[in-house]
C-alpha cells in the first residue's frame, strides 16, 4: 500500500527557482569582490602616491612640511582602519620626528603604526622604522648593542620559523622563513647601508647646527647677564642718587629751621622786652605776681619739676589757680603749660647748642621734667620743626655765633 503523500505547490516552485537564485547570489557576490578588489587597488595607488610624496619631502629635508601633511592622512587611514597605509604613513612620520630631535613622537608613531598590523609585504617601511631607531640608539643613546638589535631586527623572522617548526606548524614556518629571505637578499643590506649613511649626514650637520645654536645661546645669556647687571647697577646708583639728594635737601631744610627759630628767638626777646615796659604801666600785683614767678622759673629752674601744675606753682606762689593764671596770661600771653614748656624748650635748645656738654638725649628730657623721651620730642618738634638729634648736629655746624644766640 503506498503512503499517502500531500503535493505542495510552494515548495515544488522553490525547488525550481533555487538554481537562479544561487545563481545570481553568486553573481552579485563577486561583483562585490571585484568592486571592493578595486577600491583597495585605487586606495594602495593613493597610498603608493602619498608615501612617494613624503618620501619626496623627506630628501628635500622638509621635514616638518612632512609632519604637517602627513598627520591628518594618517589619522584618516587610522580612523578607516587601514592598516597598511597606517603603517606606511606612521612610519615616515615617525623618521621625520627623527630628523625633528623628537624621540618622543618618533617612537610613539612607530608603536601606533606597527599595533595590530601585519608586516607582510611592508619590508621597506619595517626596514626604515629599524634603521631609524638603530641609528638614534647609536648616536644619542650610545647604546650599540641595542643598535645593532635594531639593523638587525629581521632575524626574528628567522627565530619565528624556527619556532614553528619545533612546533611542526610547517606552514608557518615557511612563511616566516621565506619572510626573512626576502628581506635578506632584496632590501635590508642596501637600504640599511643608505639609510644609515644618510642617517649620519643628517646627524652631523645637526650636530653642527645644535653646537652653533647652542654657542649663540651661550652668548646671548652672557649678554642678558651683563645686561642685568648694567640694569641692576643703573637702579642702584639712581637709588644712592635719591637718597643722597633727599638727605641733602633734608639738611638744607633743617638748616633753614634753625636759623629760622634763632630769628624767631630775637624777635621774641624783643617782643618780652616791649612787654615787660608796657607791663610797667598795669596792675602792679599782677606784675609782682608774675616776676617772682618769672625768676622762680629762670633762677630756680621751677620748669625742672616732673607733674608740674598751675596748682602746685600757686600754692609756692601763696596765690591761687585763677589770679596766677590771669598773671601769666596778661604778661606772657600764653598758657600756664606753654609758659613752662618755653622754659624747658630754651633750656633743651641751650644744652643743644653747647658745644661741651654730650648729655644724651634721653637724660636730658628726663632732666628738664619731662615724663617720657617721646613727649620731650614732640614739644621739641613742635616748637622747632627739628628733631633734638638733627637740631644740635645743624646748630654746631653753623658755628659759634648762631649757638651765641642761643
Amino acid at each position: 500500500m503506498k503512503p499517502i503523500t500531500t503535493k505542495n505547490p510552494y515548495r515544488r516552485a522553490v525547488r525550481r527557482i533555487a538554481p537562479v537564485l544561487t545563481l545570481v547570489l553568486a553573481l552579485a557576490f563577486s561583483l562585490v569582490l571585484v568592486c571592493c578588489a578595486g577600491s583597495e587597488a585605487d586606495a594602495g595607488t593613493a597610498t603608493d602616491d602619498f608615501c612617494r610624496r613624503l618620501d619626496s619631502l623627506s630628501a628635500e629635508g622638509r621635514h616638518s612640511e612632512l609632519v604637517a601633511e602627513a598627520v591628518p592622512a594618517y589619522a584618516a587611514v587610522r580612523e578607516s582602519g587601514d592598516a597598511a597605509a597606517r603603517l606606511r604613513i606612521g612610519c615616515r612620520i615617525g623618521r621625520a620626528y627623527y630628523y625633528l630631535f623628537d624621540p618622543d613622537s618618533m617612537y610613539r608613531y612607530f608603536d601606533d603604526a606597527t599595533a595590530g598590523a601585519d608586516s607582510s609585504g611592508m619590508s621597506h617601511e619595517r626596514i626604515m622604522m629599524l634603521n631609524t631607531m638603530g641609528v638614534f640608539n647609536m648616536v644619542n643613546a650610545i647604546n650599540y648593542s641595542q643598535a645593532l638589535d635594531y639593523f638587525y631586527g629581521h632575524a626574528i623572522y628567522r627565530d619565528l620559523a624556527d619556532v614553528y617548526s619545533r612546533l611542526g606548524r610547517y606552514d608557518r614556518a615557511v612563511n616566516y622563513l621565506n619572510e626573512y629571505q626576502r628581506i635578506t637578499d632584496d632590501v635590508f643590506n642596501v637600504e640599511r647601508e643608505r639609510s644609515f649613511n644618510a642617517l649620519l649626514r643628517n646627524f652631523d650637520r645637526q650636530t653642527a647646527r645644535v653646537k652653533l645654536q647652542q654657542k649663540d645661546m651661550q652668548i646671548m645669556r652672557q649678554k642678558q647677564g651683563i645686561g642685568l647687571i648694567a640694569g641692576a647697577l643703573l637702579v642702584v646708583l639712581v637709588l644712592a642718587a635719591a637718597i643722597y639728594t633727599n638727605y641733602r635737601l633734608r639738611d638744607r631744610m633743617y638748616r633753614r629751621l634753625v636759623i629760622k627759630y634763632n630769628d624767631m628767638l630775637r624777635r621774641e626777646q624783643a617782643l618780652q622786652e616791649a612787654g615787660r615796659k608796657e607791663a610797667d604801666a598795669e596792675d602792679g600785683k599782677l606784675r609782682e605776681l608774675f616776676g617772682e614767678l618769672d625768676r622762680m622759673m629762670t633762677q630756680e629752674r621751677l620748669y625742672e619739676r616732673k607733674n608740674l601744675t598751675i596748682e602746685e606753682a600757686a600754692r609756692l606762689l601763696g596765690t591761687n589757680r585763677g589770679y596766677l593764671s590771669r598773671a601769666v596770661n596778661s604778661f606772657a600771653g600764653v598758657s600756664f603749660n606753654a609758659y613752662v614748656n618755653s622754659f624747658r624748650i630754651k633750656a633743651a635748645v641751650s644744652a643743644l647748642s653747647d658745644r661741651a656738654d654730650t648729655t644724651p638725649i634721653k637724660v636730658l628730657a628726663d632732666r628738664l621734667g619731662y615724663n617720657n623721651l617721646t613727649s620731650f620730642y614732640n614739644n621739641f618738634f613742635k616748637e622747632t620743626g627739628v628733631p633734638p638729634s638733627k637740631f644740635r648736629q645743624e646748630i654746631r655746624r653753623l658755628g659759634p655765633d648762631a649757638a651765641d644766640l642761643v
